[in-house]
């Protein structure tokens, strides 16, 4: 009964501070104006600043940035009340800010509350848990992420926030575990990742060429299952089931290019928006095949991280490559070629990601696995008929496990 009490309380005053918005209530109290019918509708504080004036806007920034750890002060420090709670009372501020029940629950986006209160529990983490220098480590990939994918997507910030937020949601839960500090990161890397992707959404950024198939591209990540299941089982494991799932995939790629009849089938949708098959693998081997088969190879052939590193390179660079080719795509590599340097250079990011994880956790050597994201993103950008579905795991594999054997 006393946690449902400190539970609905916390809430509740963490709701209330998040629920008042001075970006409505300002322009309405002294300009008498309407946020939400002027410029984007947000009451936030650019919409302020363009549409009534900087003090206003300044105000407004200021409380937004501070009304999650009002709650928090208050919930912790007065009502004694344990850290917990007090994480509560700052994510309640946050839905206050985006659901205020007097505007029918249509507020502001929470951005600026979300990333203060992001930014605390981050850095606070890192003082609790890390070294200066594995700070110093994590900082540097940052940097070096940042650089490259500004210069893939011309700036463009949210594909950024879009990609990054997760990443250290992901490397902080696998250094600390899943305590009460991690999930209230999570909860805010959720919230600010969903608004970066509904401001690309906006802007019109394209996640998918074919949209039938677009299943494919967000459920690439999900391959990176497969390290777990090596870990927590053996490398036989996964071999014998990605083996399983690459017999099914060959079977019906075998089945489409003999009969006309199942390849029909497998173009048609199979339910709304979603087809197997893309309509340029008509009578030729997928890409899903080819990936299958790429990886199947790297955990037969190489040693088990060497593998991980060829499935990393393989799943999320591929993802990146497509979405910052797709939206950002200009400048052709080869002219024979559809690839871009901005699409190769998401590759390449999504690949020192890969790399810097396996030298952090100590799987692979720092050198190796520079050498292997390199690798991969030259196979990726330089045209060649095999499907680098394939090549990209298989080649790189093949270079850092001659490095590893021979130093």
């Amino acid at each position: 009964m006393v946690i449902l009490v400190r539970i609905l309380i916390s809430s509740f005053i963490g709701y209330l501070f998040g629920s008042f918005l001075p970006g409505y209530f300002l322009p309405l109290w002294i300009k008498k104006i309407d946020i939400r019918k002027l410029g984007d509708g947000n009451p936030g504080t650019l919409n302020v600043k363009r549409t009534v004036g900087g003090f206003l806007a300044f105000i407004t920034g200021l409380y937004d940035v501070l009304k999650g750890f009002i709650p928090m002060f208050i919930v912790h420090y007065l009502f004694k009340y344990s850290l917990s709670y007090a994480y509560l009372a700052g994510f309640s501020a946050v839905l206050g800010h985006k659901f205020p029940f007097y505007l029918d629950f249509r507020g502001g986006r929470g951005f600026a509350t979300s990333l203060s209160l992001f930014f605390f529990i981050f850095f606070k983490v890192l003082y609790q848990n890390f070294s200066s220098l594995e700070v110093f480590y994590l900082f540097s990939y940052i940097i070096l992420y940042a650089l490259l994918l500004n210069m893939a997507t011309k700036g463009k910030g949210d594909v950024f926030t879009m990609t990054m937020f997760p990443i250290i949601g992901t490397f902080i839960g696998l250094n600390i575990g899943l305590n009460t500090d991690f999930w209230f990161m999570l909860s805010l890397i959720f919230i600010i990742t969903m608004e970066a992707v509904k401001n690309l959404i906006r802007d019109g950024f394209k996640f998918y060429t074919e949209k039938h198939t677009f299943w494919r591209i967000i459920t690439r990540p999900f391959a990176l299952l497969f390290i777990p299941l090596a870990i927590i089982f053996s490398k036989i494991f996964v071999i014998i089931l990605i083996g399983i799932i690459l017999a099914l995939f060959f079977i019906i790629d075998l089945l489409r290019m003999l009969v006309w009849k199942v390849e029909n089938f497998f173009q048609f949708e199979l339910f709304k928006n979603f087809r197997i098959f893309k309509e340029k693998e008509k009578g030729r081997v997928s890409s899903i095949t080819n990936f299958l088969l790429g990886i199947f190879l790297s955990f037969v052939l190489f040693d088990m991280n060497i593998s991980f590193a060829s499935l990393g390179f393989t799943s999320l660079g591929d993802m990146m490559a497509k979405w910052v080719g797709i939206n950002f795509g200009e400048r052709k590599i080869f002219k024979n070629s559809e690839k871009t340097l901005e699409g190769s250079l998401g590759f390449l990011c999504a690949s020192i990601t890969c790399a810097f994880f396996l030298w952090y956790f100590s799987k692979l050597p720092l050198y190796l696995v520079s050498i292997g994201a390199i690798i991969a993103f030259i196979v990726e950008a330089v045209p060649n008929p095999i499907d680098d579905n394939f090549s990209v795991p298989i080649i790189s594999g093949t270079v850092m496990e001659l490095l590893h054997r021979l130093f």
